[in-house]
């Protein structure tokens, strides 16, 4: 679900979440600046794991995602949803069954739920993408589709 987060992040914002680009500590630094570096308390076990090297990277308090990424509030539940995927702990993080319950999905149209596969979700009267800049979605629910 990781995985998932970090595409939902990139749909939203039109921008890899968490580019690392000279090593792994350079991900995971830029990871633990807007998450926050994991500890015993906020990850029972952490310090166990493999490779675990803390003093590798800076410590960073946990911070509000939408502050990093402002255009999450932008968007109804956005926040809410992103944090959920984003959960540095997995047993935190939420699960596939959970996600497709989440309140960021209730204000779309339920026939988006009923198109078959080879359908088009614009063929949905109102739905269709939004320009990349936040602007063009400040009083929208959902960025990538517009109902």
């Amino acid at each position: 679900m990781w995985g998932v987060g970090c595409i939902f992040m990139e749909m939203l914002t039109g921008e890899p979440t968490f580019p690392g680009v000279r090593c792994t500590y350079d991900q995971l630094d830029k990871i633990f600046k807007v998450l926050g570096t994991p500890t015993e308390e906020t990850w029972p076990g952490v310090t166990h794991l493999p490779g675990y090297k803390p003093h590798r990277l800076g410590f960073y308090p946990p911070r509000k995602l939408g502050l990093s990424f402002p255009r999450l509030y932008d968007i109804a539940e956005g926040d809410s949803m992103a944090s959920s995927l984003l959960q540095l702990n997995p047993d935190q993080r939420i699960g596939a069954e959970e996600a497709l319950r989440h309140p960021y999905f209730a204000s779309l149209p339920r026939k988006l739920y009923e198109l078959p596969d080879e359908v088009s979700i614009f063929s949905v009267e109102g739905c269709h993408l939004y320009t990349n800049s936040r602007h063009g979605c400040a009083d929208s629910r959902h960025t990538t589709l517009k109902t």
